[in-house]
């Protein structure tokens, strides 16, 4: 109950009209154009971060090193990862791209924790089963190992799902005013003195 009460306070103090006013407002970003913005950004990072995080875990499970410097990008802070893909990539800045890069580093290690585990209690035999009739490790990997791990890869996606569509340290650094996001029109709201904008955010 104390863990969860913040939680409940927002929709027991969230105002519908409130709700309506920030769905069309003029003095803040759209509640529609950030949400738009939120689930479009979200789709196409988890369609980068997808592919890299199955990759990854499949590259560490057997390299302890490899799944040590996995961890790496989930010890640091959203707002560095930012300005680091600002000055590793200065002829990018101003780009989508670049934003997606940083939404997708932030997610696919959680994607690849959920599936390691899973991944090494495989027994090796499969593989080789597979490799032995023909397979290539593609196809092994995706018609046995997969389908024996889908319950891990389902979980794993749904975290970096809930990572990508929370972001705010990243999406600030790399923010453009068109690609304002729900929490940063959450923040650009909160930024404003006044009661109306307090109840839009809080909507």
């Amino acid at each position: 109950a104390v863990l969860y009460a913040p939680l409940g306070v927002l929709f027991l103090q969230a105002d519908p009209a409130a709700l309506v006013r920030a769905w069309s407002s003029e003095a803040f970003t759209p509640l529609s154009l950030a949400l738009g913005n939120t689930f479009r950004f979200s789709l196409l990072a988890l369609l980068l971060a997808l592919p890299l995080g199955m990759a990854y875990a499949v590259a560490a499970r057997r390299n302890r090193a490899l799944d040590l410097l996995g961890l790496f990008p989930l010890m640091v802070s959203p707002v560095a990862v930012g300005l680091g893909y600002l000055l590793a990539y200065p002829a990018w800045r101003g780009s989508l791209a670049l934003l997606l890069l940083a939404y997708a580093l932030l997610a696919y290690p959680l994607l690849a924790r959920a599936l390691l585990p899973a991944l090494r209690s495989l027994p090796p035999s499969l593989l080789q089963a597979a490799r032995v009739l023909g397979a290539p490790p593609w196809r092994a990997f995706l018609r046995v190992e997969l389908p024996l791990v889908l319950p891990a890869f389902l979980s794993g996606l749904a975290l970096a799902l809930a990572a990508i569509l929370g972001e705010f340290g990243a999406s600030l650094v790399l923010w453009r005013p068109e690609w304002t996001t729900l929490t940063l029109a959450i923040y650009e709201r909160l930024g404003r003195p006044g009661e109306g904008p307090f109840a839009e955010a809080l909507a």
